[in-house]
């Protein structure tokens, strides 16, 4: 078991404005840390799906690889700010400071769902103009979740621009990963980072681990 006192370091990655998304995972299957979302916190909730994420910085956003293997999809909201936890669902949260932190959440069709908050019950989501700043590209379609009652591997690639967060260079940040699904064939609630509360709660920054961005 990891423990959070670990501090982890992104590596730097150059993108230019051009470089596709095959090439964006290319380079961070290559390069980028990577971590296992494998965490199993509450007993009553021991299924176990293998995740991986590989997860880097440029200058302007935090980009994150969600490696998902051998899951039965669920995938049905396509609203952003939809409640996609309920669906297969990767999620990161992050916080720069003592104050507030921000979870951003991501079905398997790319639909995600952000906030700024103090606390699980007292946020602010983020406007349809800031959603559009998040960029999301999934390996599945609608078409593929709907016609497929089997396992499957999926991917999701994401990019989180350091202005939604009022993240600037040389603040402290950290950060949890998690993976679930309430709705799904088996539900589960994973983290990367190990969390020690008697229920379900991905909303405890308490137990986020320190990330350093590399140069």
């Amino acid at each position: 078991m990891e423990t959070n006192n670990v501090t982890c370091e992104l590596p730097f990655l150059i993108l230019a404005t051009t470089t596709s998304y095959e090439e964006k995972r290319h380079l961070l299957l290559q390069n980028g840390f990577c971590g296992h979302i494998n965490e199993v916190n509450w007993p009553q909730f021991d299924f176990v799906i293998d995740v991986q994420f590989y997860m880097a910085h440029t200058k302007q956003a935090l980009v994150i690889c969600f490696e998902v293997q051998n899951e039965v999809v669920r995938g049905t909201y396509l609203s952003d700010n939809d409640p996609v936890w309920e669906d297969s669902c990767v999620e990161v949260f992050l916080r720069t400071n003592d104050s507030h932190y921000y979870n951003f959440e991501f079905n398997c069709l790319g639909t995600a769902l952000a906030a700024k908050r103090l606390s699980k019950s007292d946020f602010t989501r983020f406007t349809p103009t800031q959603m559009l700043d998040i960029k999301r590209t999934s390996s599945l379609t609608f078409n593929d979740v709907t016609h497929s009652g089997s396992p499957m591997d999926w991917w999701l690639l994401v990019e989180i621009p350091f202005h939604l967060i009022s993240y600037q260079a040389e603040m402290p940040l950290f950060v949890n990963l998690y993976k679930c699904g309430n709705k799904t064939q088996i539900p589960h609630y994973l983290s990367w980072a190990p969390i020690n509360l008697p229920q379900p709660n991905f909303h405890c920054p308490e137990f986020f681990r320190e990330v350093r961005l590399g140069l």
